[in-house]
């Protein structure tokens, strides 16, 4: 028998939470190496790899935050 709780009905969401906290931890993590690639680049040591890998990990937390802005 699962859990229940007043405040979502019955329903148990704890998997979509920790989906959710996943994901950001995945976003942050890629805003990360994009701040390193551009210190980098900076530098003088250009690192494309890296640029590219930080720009997929954070394009879902770029693209909530879009859609946060826009509506």
């Amino acid at each position: 028998m699962r859990p229940r709780s007043e405040a979502t009905g019955g329903y148990d969401y704890g998997w979509l939470i920790a989906v959710a906290l996943g994901l950001l931890a995945i976003s942050a993590g890629g805003l990360a190496m994009l701040a390193v690639a551009i210190r980098r680049q900076l530098a003088g040591r250009p690192s494309p790899g890296l640029m590219l890998g930080g720009a997929v990990l954070a394009l879902p937390l770029l693209v909530g935050l879009a859609l946060f802005l826009i509506g």
